[in-house]
């Protein structure tokens, strides 16, 4: 191995060795991290030489920018951005860019005006701004950790975490423009093109890449060390491209990768292996960030142990940039106000001071430091100045910024509990002590503690110590502390809800932003357990975000999500091109996967809001408010159902199975993965049959990932399947005479006794049939006015029929039983209309309708022909032709046990076993028709399945039936009971 490749390995694992140290002494002594590993760099140069390693402090002052560059700033920048919360950042980009821009500028330009003229330092106007720019950086690493101990709202972590990230684009393009040209202020037309140009085509590359990145990484399922290394290769690989081959901005680049990510990429990757490869991102930024501090902290070395380039005025001098950078960022965003104001969620005066505040150097300005000092560009005496200048102001910033900040938090009141956070920690803390109190109870009289000394238990561990240490952290808790020192838990928490009267309407507007939020997580949770698609979750979170935010109006979520998934006009505009050739298919599938989002949105959604509601009836809050929030939820799961019914259950049932199919095979799969996990971990199998099984749930799980959409059966496959015993070409005649129609909800299909032209064969949506002798509603398969395709009802209309939903159907002419291979499709679905129709002529005119639809669903048709033997044993109605001389159409026939000759072709409706038995011991076949009814319908699920698309008043029925029925066993007469059944 080279002695420069061993030297590397060495600073590497000696950097990370000190960072170990760095973070257990920041436990102990509270001194920031960052500060420790600094000042380890600088003391680790000036031992080198004096413990044998001069090699090593060499081969650190000749360290290659162009390797500093490429090996510790993409895990960065990737990292930051990666977990940058997307919503928040979209909504408050009007804030971040001018911040990251304009601010940036300003600031830079302000900077390098106090070095020069009030510093004096006699550096170029050049070199003036290349300072002052990297005296403008700001690390998004360093001031998050920092921003973390603070008690700021998301939203605004969000933008200053997104003010940083974009900060590092500008400041490190405007770097490398400056750095790159000696003369660029003086041809500023020319390095302000040259820098919109790198970052133009940064942000080009980036999409480019992680379009590319996301249809990878789509095709591995499950694959941990694939997925992790895709992401990896993808990073390094394109800020390799972007720096190296194309010379545009590579931060840029990964920037716009990393936030494709944060928005997109989370879902693509597999649930099962996004905790880890967040991991393995935070270790790398962690360790680089780390290495890039003791880099550092070596160079500035260098310098002290060399200090012909510093003075002693040097160091006032740094603290006068220090100072200067602090007020110049608060003067320039300031100026912005305006801005900032207007745009996200508008910004406050204490809040301007707290994002000055925040604009800590960390690694950026560090590593652009040391960036600076290689090679020959600078004389001796501007690198010395750039290094102690920059690293200086950065080990200020990191060590005096967050104590300005806690007071800053302190003035401003960030830090206190809100009136509605003290309500709710009251009324949780009261319920921790109800429990603890009953715990107390049971391990008092438990056998196992014979010994314990409960009055020490009750000073360490006790329900009063639970109280005092909560209102501690409370204004009003401190008050009453301070009032009432010896006062029992009991005392205290009865104090405390003197103080803690909170307005309904403050508490509802609270309530509601906490609801959210648990809808937000459970939308997560869903995704993870393979319960819905990555689409659908980003969806469902995005529109939790978005309504956080307007806490004060009633819960509306699904008014939102509607509009942002359903487009009904578009959906109708590709079902006009559903049977033209060849693009057919291209529209089909678009309106496929469209609806299945829809879809998966929906249930998803109706899953989530019932598991918050049951969340939430358990909380110990004002019980007015609760129920207002829980009706708030069930009113918009009520719309989301109605909308589940009226657009897609009815319309397109095909999808709906294959969703459902799909998420519950991703269901079973990710269980089976989990219990073979578990038991691994428990010993009970060894690795290489933990390999082979986790190999064979992977294999299905990809089968699962690639299976395709359901596809939109075309029109010759749906009559195929509707009409199996016809041939190909008997469907494909069919298919020339059959037109396919598209109608909104309240068109008339036909109107009673208008001309007939057919029946109607219904695909999608769901039609309501009606007339003096029926009222029906119809959905997909069914054949509405199929009694006008029979022989003596073909002239005139018996019925109405008008579109409920949005309807596809097909026209069938009524020459259709002129085809053999139809008749008993067509007189199945006639059966019902056919019997209601010619009740006086079948003698069951005291008949109710309801029975003898019922009958009909248990019934089938049976086809005999001329000659043929017909069995009768269950009885059965003649609708077509003749068997015997005396049985013609709408003849009965009656169970028996003699097989009978038929004369003619004809068509019988076979009536179900069960039937059979109560007809021989009934004269009146109405009468046996009631019982049958009665004995089954009433009993049985399928009856409420039966009315629950009809009449809801009618589900009302039930318990009145099965009163009837114990009258009907007291000997009630049939007459009576018929009577009791009218409706």
């Amino acid at each position: 191995m080279s002695q420069d490749a061993s030297l590397f390995i060495l600073f590497v694992f000696l950097s990370l060795l000190l960072a170990l140290a760095s973070r257990e002494a920041h436990k102990k002594l509270k001194i920031p991290v960052p500060s420790l590993l600094l000042s380890l760099g600088l003391l680790l140069r000036i031992i080198c030489p004096h413990i044998g390693l001069s090699s090593l402090s060499s081969q650190i002052d000749n360290t290659n920018a162009s390797t500093v560059l490429l090996s510790i700033i993409p895990p960065l920048v990737f990292q930051g951005a990666f977990t940058t919360d997307w919503h928040f950042f979209k909504k408050e980009l009007g804030q971040i860019i001018p911040m990251a821009t304009s601010v940036v500028f300003l600031s830079s330009l302000l900077q390098s005006i106090v070095i020069k003229y009030i510093l004096q330092y006699p550096f170029t106007w050049n070199e003036s701004v290349l300072l002052g720019v990297l005296l403008c950086a700001t690390d998004h690493a360093t001031t998050r950790d920092i921003m973390k101990n603070l008690h700021m709202e998301a939203s605004f972590n969000t933008l200053v975490s997104g003010e940083t990230i974009i900060n590092q684009v500008t400041v490190i393009t405007l770097f490398a423009t400056l750095n790159d040209s000696p003369d660029a202020i003086s041809d500023f037309g020319i390095s302000i093109l040259t820098f919109t140009k790198r970052i133009g085509l940064g942000c080009l590359l980036g999409l480019t890449f992680s379009y590319v990145m996301g249809k990878a990484i789509r095709r591995i399922v499950n694959d941990y060390m694939q997925e992790t290394n895709l992401t990896l290769v993808t990073a390094f690989l394109l800020f390799w491209v972007a720096e190296v081959s194309l010379k545009c901005s590579g931060v840029m680049a990964m920037v716009t990768f990393g936030l494709y990510m944060a928005a997109y990429g989370k879902t693509l990757i597999s649930p099962t292996v996004e905790k880890r490869l967040m991991n393995v991102w935070d270790i790398l930024s962690y360790n680089s960030e780390n290495i890039a501090f003791i880099l550092g902290g070596m160079h500035l070395g260098h310098e002290f142990a060399d200090l012909h380039n510093l003075v002693w005025s040097d160091l006032y001098k740094l603290i006068v940039a220090y100072v200067s950078q602090l007020l110049i960022r608060f003067i320039v965003i300031l100026a912005h106000y305006p801005i900032l104001h207007k745009f996200g969620y508008g910004i406050s005066f204490a809040k301007i001071i707290v994002l000055s505040l925040g604009g800590i150097k960390g690694v950026i300005s560090t590593l652009l430091a040391v960036i600076a000092t290689s090679g020959n560009a600078y004389d001796a005496k501007f690198r010395g100045l750039i290094l102690f200048l920059v690293i200086g102001v950065t080990f200020l910033t990191i060590c005096v910024n967050p104590i300005l900040l806690k007071l800053a938090e302190i003035k401003f009141k960030f830090i206190n509990l809100t009136d509605i956070q003290e309500n709710i920690l009251l009324r949780v803390t009261s319920q921790i002590l109800q429990r603890t109190y009953r715990k107390l109870e049971k391990l008092e009289k438990s056998k196992e503690f014979p010994l314990v000394k409960w009055n020490e238990v009750m000073d360490i561990a006790g329900p009063r110590e639970l109280v005092v240490a909560i209102m501690k952290r409370s204004t009003v808790g401190k008050k009453i502390l301070k009032e009432h020192p010896d006062a029992s838990s009991e005392m205290l928490i009865s104090r405390f809800c003197d103080y803690c009267i909170i307005n309904d309407v403050v508490l509802a507007c609270e309530m509601r932003r906490r609801f959210y939020n648990s809808l937000k997580g459970i939308y997560w949770d869903e995704f993870e357990s393979g319960q819905c698609l990555g689409q659908t979750s980003l969806v469902l979170i995005n529109s939790t975000s978005v309504l956080q935010h307007k806490d004060s109006e009633p819960i509306q979520d699904w008014k939102h999500i509607e509009s942002e998934i359903f487009n009904a006009k578009l959906i109708k505009f590709f079902h006009k091109f559903f049977e033209k050739p060849i693009i057919n298919g291209l529209f089909r599938r678009l309106t496929y996967n469209r609806i299945i989002k829809v879809y998966d949105t929906a249930s998803t959604f109706l899953k989530a809001h019932k598991i918050a509601r049951s969340l939430f009836e358990n909380m110990e809050i004002d019980q007015f408010v609760l129920q207002q929030i829980l009706e708030e939820s069930e009113e918009q799961e009520s719309y989301c159902k109605t909308f589940l019914k009226d657009h897609i259950i009815d319309n397109y049932p095909e999808i709906i199975s294959e969703v459902q199919s799909k998420m519950a095979s991703y269901a079973l799969l990710i269980s089976q993965r989990k219990l073979i996990n578990k038991i691994f971990q428990q010993g009970v199998i060894k690795n290489l049959e933990y390999n082979y099984l986790l190999t064979a749930i992977d294999t299905n799980f990809k089968a699962l990932t690639f299976l395709t959409s359901p596809k939109i059966p075309p029109l010759k496959d749906i009559l195929r399947s509707r009409f199996k015993k016809a041939s190909k070409k008997e469907i494909n005649e069919l298919l020339q005479q059959v037109d396919e129609l598209h109608l909104k909800p309240g068109s008339m299909l036909f109107k009673e006794n208008d001309e007939s032209t057919g029946a109607y064969l219904i695909l999608t949506g769901k039609v309501r049939e009606s007339s003096s002798w029926i009222d029906q509603e119809l959905s997909i398969g069914n054949i509405v006015g199929v009694q006008h395709l029979l022989p003596g009802l073909d002239t005139l209309n018996t019925t109405s029929a008008t579109t409920l939903t949005v309807v596809t159907t097909v026209h069938l002419p009524k020459n259709m039983l002129e085809y053999e291979c139809f008749e008993e499709d067509i007189y199945k679905e006639a059966a019902e209309e056919f019997l209601i129709l010619n009740k006086e002529k079948l003698n069951i005119k005291n008949a109710i309708n309801d029975h003898i639809i019922f009958i009909v669903s248990k019934s089938y048709i049976k086809k005999a022909y001329q000659g043929s033997l017909i069995s009768l044993r269950r009885g059965g109605f003649v609708i077509k032709g003749k068997i015997r001389s005396d049985k013609g159409c709408f003849s009965l026939l009656r169970p028996t046990r003699k097989k009978i000759e038929s004369i003619d072709d004809a068509l019988l409706l076979i009536f179900p076993a069960k039937f059979s038995k109560i007809l021989r011991n009934n004269r009146n076949l109405s009468d046996a028709l009631a019982e049958f009814y009665i004995k089954n319908a009433t009993k049985k699920k399928e009856y409420k399945q039966f009315y629950a698309f009809k009449d809801p008043q009618k589900m009302n029925e039930v318990k009145k039936k099965k009163k009837i029925k114990k009258q009907w066993k007291s000997n009630t007469s049939i007459d009576s009971l018929d009577r009791m059944l009218e409706f």
